[in-house]
């Protein structure tokens, strides 16, 4: 029932532009969603006032009481903001849980979230006994994220972290050499490839090509940026200098006999 809510709620939403003229602020203050703006942006600053931080001096308890006083009406008031008033407020509550979890954790040192398995001092299988092999749902727990669509991306595949770095092997930034060979084929006139095919066309793969030659080689770029400069023009030159480099390590051992 709260998916539902907060798609309704989603579908909704608009992102309205608000004057900055005090003259307007109590004929915008009769705008439902300026009023949840302000109420929202309250609500943050309430929490990030009353977080104890490192090197900051604390509230006192009177302080404490207040913002208390005024989180409680601010969250009053906004349960009473059309639309779905109550489900945003719920939801804003959770966010800012969230988010208190989250500079706790990272004020302690980010520990790791793996649990230490405990030994297990009755019922422990006897010696020689058989173990039944664990099922799916035994070595990956399946995670609910608050939305139906999230969980099921979230639990596609293995959530350790082996399982990441693994999966970050495979998605390595490719070599220069390597990501411009299928141009260089292209180019080549007895490829036969049509102009409009060419990878010179394609938007993610030039984008990829560029920044790969920022960090590699630079000089490329202002082939490129060049007045009659492209692409071609940059693969051509990369060309040029790998073959002038090819040539120089086979002359150097020539002169050194």
């Amino acid at each position: 029932a709260m998916e539902v809510e907060a798609e309704a709620m989603g579908k909704e939403v608009y992102f309205a532009k608000f004057l900055t003229s005090p003259k307007l602020l109590q004929l915008q203050l009769r705008d439902s969603y300026f009023r949840r703006h302000v109420l929202v942006q309250l609500l943050i600053f309430l929490q990030t006032v009353t977080t104890e931080r490192k090197g900051a001096p604390p509230l006192s308890p009177a302080q404490h009481e207040t913002c208390d006083s005024l989180r409680s009406r601010a969250t009053e008031l906004l349960c009473g903001v059309a639309p779905h008033g109550p489900a945003f407020a719920a939801a804003l509550d959770r966010l800012l849980t969230r988010e208190v979890h989250w500079l706790e954790w990272k004020a302690n040192g980010c520990p790791a979230f793996d649990r230490v398995a405990a030994e297990k001092t009755a019922g422990a299988p006897a010696a020689g006994a058989k173990r039944r092999a664990p099922g799916p749902a035994a070595r990956a727990k399946r995670l609910q994220l608050g939305n139906s669509e999230l969980s099921r991306l979230w639990n596609l595949g293995d959530n350790s972290l082996t399982a990441i770095a693994a999966e970050g092997n495979k998605q390595a930034v490719p070599g220069l050499a390597e990501y411009l060979q299928p141009l260089i084929e292209q180019l080549d006139p007895a490829s036969g490839i049509e102009e409009e095919y060419k990878l010179t066309h394609d938007k993610v793969w030039m984008w990829k090509a560029l920044r790969l030659m920022s960090s590699k080689d630079v000089s490329l770029l202002s082939k490129i940026s060049a007045t009659a400069g492209s692409m071609e023009a940059a693969v051509a030159h990369w060309q040029e200098k790998q073959n002038g480099n090819a040539a120089r390590e086979e002359v150097t051992p020539m002169d050194a006999e």
